[in-house]
């Protein structure tokens, strides 16, 4: 996963005369790793400050900050183990291993002398030099396909449902063949894709093949195809016979 980092003019606020001399900005301006892999992030301190007032936060485009670490290099609790942070003086660093998608985020190194608490909660001491990081091209993940024949109460009923369901992919781009006996199907197809995750930026597909029980059963081999991009397929098959 590639990973652009930006970073975005220093906040300082001031209230009752009193002013914020703390600059925190983002020593690199990029950072890259596969998923799996490790990122680290720094920030630098413009004059030395103690670690008990600093925080990393995490944001999502639409969701309100979350808490990383805080009083560093405490982990909030929720936080994965895989999210550290060390540092002290004028230098502090963000490590975040095992990376996946969903990671993508903007990221704020947050030094403040009123954080006390656990609660994220920006002062008028507040000095932070948040970075944007997205992934310009994430590494794929290869879904889980899953085959599901139709059940005897269905085919009672004159109908047969075969279900085929590739979970946890990425990107989005994927495409489902379904084979009866060989022979590649048009027809009675139907594919529903949920909505990006927001967890792991993953997608999941359901594809359907919609017979009638004469026809079901007029056939023995059935096949779901998943093909990711220029991977090689992912394949599922059962056997009428053994259902």
């Amino acid at each position: 996963m590639d990973l652009e980092q930006n970073t975005v003019t220093t906040l300082i606020h001031r209230t009752g005369g009193v002013r914020c001399a703390i600059v925190m900005t983002q020593s690199s301006s990029s950072v890259s790793a596969s998923v799996g892999g490790t990122v680290t992030m720094s920030c630098q301190a413009s004059r030395t400050v103690h670690s008990s007032y600093l925080s990393w936060n995490q944001q999502k485009p639409g969701q309100p900050p979350k808490l990383l670490i805080y009083k560093a290099p405490k982990l909030q609790s929720g936080v994965p183990s895989w999210v550290s942070s060390s540092g002290s003086g004028t230098e502090f660093t963000l490590t975040i291993s095992g990376v996946q998608p969903g990671d993508a985020a903007t990221y704020y190194c947050v030094w403040d002398s009123a954080f006390s608490s656990q609660e994220f909660e920006p002062s008028p001491l507040l000095c932070t030099s948040p970075s944007v990081l997205l992934p310009s091209s994430g590494d794929p993940v290869a879904p889980s396909v899953l085959l599901f024949p139709p059940s005897k109460e269905e085919l009672t009923t004159g109908t047969a449902t075969i279900v085929c369901v590739a979970n946890k992919f990425y990107p989005s781009d994927i495409t489902v063949t379904w084979k009866v006996d060989g022979t590649t199907q048009q027809s009675g197809i139907e594919n529903s894709k949920t909505p990006q995750s927001p967890e792991d930026n993953t997608y999941s597909l359901s594809s359907t093949l919609s017979l009638t029980s004469a026809q079901y059963n007029s056939h023995s081999v059935y096949t779901c195809e998943v093909v990711q991009g220029s991977a090689s397929p992912i394949v599922q098959s059962f056997n009428r016979g053994d259902c």
